[in-house]
């Protein structure tokens, strides 16, 4: 089943016609089109953007019908690429019988009964179209009356195919599917909900966080930040350093650099706990410091996460080379 894009919105159809996943597009060009624009300069550059565009070609007499469309092609607009659309009226019908004698395709719309698809198809039509949305509007089953129009077309050999048009929901999608329509006509915002389910949307997160847990290295996402203070430095240093990092935490070095530990926000509600607010003024030095846990920057992020896991931390530090390079939060894999 083919789509088509129904859509008036310039930037929508760049978007479609980029992705190359229409067959087509129902041009309504007076809604398109810029005041400032001629209308075949408009319809020349849509059909250069689909394999099939549809355009209108609209008159009340069949003659006058089948006069816009020859003015058209005298524009320049090729009759291998560009379908004619029109309203299945006596009158349409009429100059769609004259314009297919010439070659010319034809889509005859706004099909109400199977009689009228009939008269369309016998007259040459290259394409149908039946409203559904609009049809359900008023109480009718058009599903129903498309699937008619397609086995009438089957059994009596009839070319002509069927598009549904005015499709509002995935539901329709889903009953074009069913009794075989041969496209449908719907909006660009539709045509990609139709690409996406919950299941697989879970199924898509979870590969390719697992993809990136086991291509992804530390270093790759490190922060440029790295929060560092040094050992004789009191607690509320570490406070503030800590605090303009952003993490959490902050790593404490020793005079030449190498590390000592990492101070927490964990630790300093312990310590204020333990000796009250005097705690601010004591130096790095005087806590019992443990050794912080590490990992090198070239490891990837699925060990850093066993590491998360295991050892029930939020971060650690990350060293190349045997120096701090900087720290690793645990939001940083997530």
């Amino acid at each position: 089943m083919e789509i088509y894009l129904d859509s008036t919105n310039l930037a929508e159809i760049n978007e479609a016609a980029e992705s190359m996943l229409c067959s087509g597009i129902n041009a309504r060009l007076a809604s398109i089109r810029d005041l400032s624009e001629d209308s075949e300069r408009l319809a020349n550059t849509i059909s250069s953007l689909f394999p099939f565009t549809h355009v209108e070609a609209l008159g009340e007499l069949a003659h006058e019908i089948s006069h816009e469309a020859h003015r058209m092609v005298h524009e320049g607009l090729d009759t291998e690429l560009v379908v004619f659309r029109f309203p299945a009226t006596f009158e349409g019908i009429l100059a769609c019988k004259k314009l297919t004698s010439l070659g010319m395709q034809v889509h005859l719309e706004l099909i109400g009964n199977l009689q009228q698809a009939w008269m369309a198809m016998e007259a040459g039509a290259t394409w149908i179209s039946i409203p559904i949305g609009s049809l359900q509007e008023q109480g009718l089953d058009p599903m129903s009356m498309a699937a008619e129009c397609i086995n009438m077309a089957e059994i009596h050999a009839y070319p002509t195919k069927v598009m549904l048009v005015s499709v509002q929901h995935n539901e329709h999608i889903r009953s074009a599917i069913e009794i075989g329509a041969h496209a449908v006509s719907a909006p660009w915002k539709l045509i990609k909900s139709a690409a996406e389910s919950s299941w697989s949307a879970t199924g898509a997160r979870k590969l390719l966080d697992h993809s990136r847990m086991m291509t992804l290295r530390v270093k790759d996402v490190l922060r440029k930040t790295n929060p560092t203070i040094r050992i004789h430095q009191t607690i509320v240093e570490a406070v503030v350093e800590m605090s303009r990092g952003g993490m959490g935490a902050v790593a404490i070095l020793e005079a030449d650099g190498k590390i000592a530990g990492v101070f927490t926000d964990g630790d300093l509600r312990r310590q204020l706990e333990s000796r009250g607010k005097d705690v601010l003024s004591i130096q790095l030095s005087e806590l019992p410091l443990k050794l912080p846990v590490t990992i090198n920057s070239n490891a990837f992020l699925l060990e850093a996460a066993k590491i998360f896991k295991d050892r029930k931390i939020d971060n650690i530090l990350v060293t190349e080379n045997d120096q701090l390079l900087g720290m690793l939060d645990i939001q940083d894999i997530n």
